[in-house]
């Protein structure tokens, strides 16, 4: 049996909301969600496994009837759907009446229920989030034996969503012993997998904010006789890049914007597209005039951070300014009674003050 396991697909979301990409990012998740269950049908695959977190915030019931038609053109595979924290299923919530397609399993109730697929002589088990947050350690104690008697050689398959202290709390070690040949987690948005192989974060679909860096895609799982086998399948269109731009006190600020546009077209994989953390480190005139807002022009750009260091030659600096208040700040600060270390911190950052302010 071939299954694929994802979550927190966050149908709904809008990363970097309010930049001019943001539209594009949004359409991108529901296309690469549809690309998986296309992928699914088309290798075959017998099942796939939704483990939280499939729509950003409650779905419309526009949005279920549209997935919906994606699912039932996947059949034979067979959707098994657990609500997560962004989409718990509420009192008024679209999940509490709506009809799935055939092909669809949905745990809908917030305590842990089994359903078994005798072609495969599978059990999966599962239970929705009713609340956004659930402190309670729902999965502890949870053994397949608890739900009765079982077809021999069976698998049991449990599909989660959690783990952090407000998110049903897990202690991992007695979860992977716990009877389960498989965990499917949502939850975390990166990927991970223990090292015996039984428990695994499929991590998001697609990066969701800025936060979401490194790779994302689902894991791709087989049951076989000698246990089942899972592997991590890069899915994203979209990821985050941090981009150091380094720079020295030679360097105009033009040239600056050049290196870093060069380096953003650099680091783009083809079929892939980047958002940007652009950092810039190294050292630069003092006397430099620059607006970081510019960088934000060069393409998508999400975030400027300004680490660079002045560039500072303190006698030189001394000498051209001993009648004015930079030249007594110095005198100063030299004078102070601290380690060398501290007394380089005061005068670096007294004077980039000083400039910044332009109070000199």
């Amino acid at each position: 049996m071939r299954f694929f396991h994802l979550a927190d697909v966050h149908l709904g979301a809008v990363p970097d909301k309010g930049t001019a990409w943001s539209d594009e990012r949004a359409r991108g998740i529901y296309e690469s969600f549809y690309q998986v269950l296309e992928t699914a049908r088309l290798e075959q695959v017998d099942g796939v496994f939704i483990c939280g977190d499939l729509f950003h915030r409650q779905p419309l019931l526009r949005e279920l009837k549209e997935v919906s038609y994606h699912f039932a053109r996947c059949a034979p595979v067979r959707i098994f759907i657990i609500a997560g924290n962004h989409d718990p299923v509420t009192e008024r919530s679209n999940y509490v009446n709506y009809s799935w397609p055939d092909n669809v399993i949905f745990f809908k109730g917030d305590a842990c229920a089994r359903t078994y697929i005798s072609e495969w002589n599978c059990y999966i088990y599962g239970l929705s989030y009713h609340d956004r947050e659930i402190i309670r350690p729902l999965y502890a104690n949870l053994r397949p034996d608890l739900f009765g008697a079982a077809a021999p050689d069976s698998t049991h398959i449990l599909l989660a969503h959690g783990g952090d202290s407000r998110h049903i709390p897990v202690h991992f070690n007695e979860l992977e012993n716990a009877g389960f040949d498989y965990i499917a987690f949502g939850h975390i948005h990166r990927p991970w997998l223990a090292k015996s192989g039984r428990i695994a974060y499929s991590g998001a679909l697609e990066p969701v904010d800025k936060e979401d860096e490194g790779p994302h895609g689902y894991m791709e799982g087989e049951v076989t006789a000698k246990g089942v086998r899972v592997r991590f399948v890069p899915q994203a269109t979209w990821t985050y890049v941090n981009l150091n731009v380094e720079i020295n006190g030679q360097m105009s600020w033009e040239e600056i914007k050049d290196r870093a546009k060069q380096l953003m077209d650099r680091a783009v994989k083809p079929g892939r597209k980047a958002v940007f953390k652009v950092t810039i480190i190294g050292t630069r005139d003092m006397d430099m005039v620059w607006d970081l807002d510019e960088l934000y022009r060069l393409g998508q750009v999400i975030q400027v951070t300004d680490a660079s260091e002045y560039d500072i030659d303190i006698e030189r600096l001394y000498s051209q300014n001993k009648d004015n208040l930079l030249g007594r700040f110095i005198e100063r600060a030299k004078d102070l009674d601290m380690d060398e270390d501290m007394k380089k911190k005061v005068l670096y950052y007294g004077i980039r003050s000083l400039y910044d302010t332009g109070d000199r």
